[in-house]
């Protein structure tokens, strides 16, 4: 077994995130808060330090994001999304679009 030297293991470490990032949707078309989602997505994979330049978004911006609670049209997203979820549990996940969101308003949903 060949050990690497220790300059490669670095710089590796650093090409990684680059690597993981570009596999994605190209985030470098996105929005900021796209941006900052998949940063606080891949936060516990990857150094945040290290993709916060890589995208483009300043130290700052993203610490503002994160303390900032939700919209209230995300969190209308959100209650919308669980429920979606929740009928397609209910109907065994063989419902389409169209039979969902008829299930969904019959609801009120």
């Amino acid at each position: 077994m060949k050990l690497k030297p220790a300059w490669v293991t670095k710089e590796l470490a650093e090409i990684n995130p680059e690597r993981d990032l570009l596999k994605m949707r190209n985030p470098f078309r996105e929005g900021v808060a796209v941006k900052y989602g998949l940063i606080d997505s891949l936060r516990h994979q990857h150094l945040v330090a290290a993709m916060r330049p890589i995208l483009g978004v300043s130290e700052s911006a993203y610490a503002a994001w994160r303390s900032c609670p939700p919209s209230a049209r995300a969190k209308t997203e959100a209650r919308l999304e669980a429920e979606i979820q929740a009928v397609h549990q209910r109907t065994r996940q063989i419902s389409g679009p169209e039979r969902l969101q008829g299930d969904l308003s019959d609801q009120g949903g």
